[in-house]
């Protein structure tokens, strides 16, 4: 089911980590598909790294798993997302990094 947005969920959370956007496992990621509405979202307490399709949990807007391979639940930050969806209907995908630029840009004002 939505293969493909697994697998582009996937390749975005790895580029993340690569660039250093988010270490350690925090951040996650999620795209809506446009025909169905179902969320493709990263899963909780999965290493980026070695993280594969198989592992991307399906969602829909009632937060409901509606797929999940590996048994694996979504991640900590799923409303959040879906909050975001619902608001906006216009937005298909969020990355939510936890990048040190960022980190010091808010300390610095």
């Amino acid at each position: 089911m939505l293969e493909e947005l697994k697998k582009e969920v996937v390749r975005v959370a790895k580029a993340a980590e690569d660039m250093g956007l988010c270490r350690h496992r925090s951040g996650n990621f999620s795209v809506r598909d446009r025909e169905t509405g179902l969320i493709c979202m990263t899963p909780t307490g999965v290493d980026r790294q070695t993280m594969r399709p198989e592992d991307v949990v399906v969602m829909d807007m009632e937060a409901k798993v509606v797929e999940s391979l590996n048994g694996l639940r979504p991640t900590s930050e799923a409303l959040m997302h879906l909050a975001a969806y619902d608001e906006r209907s216009d937005v298909t995908a969020i990355v939510h990094t936890h990048s040190k630029f960022a980190l010091v840009f808010a300390v610095l004002r």
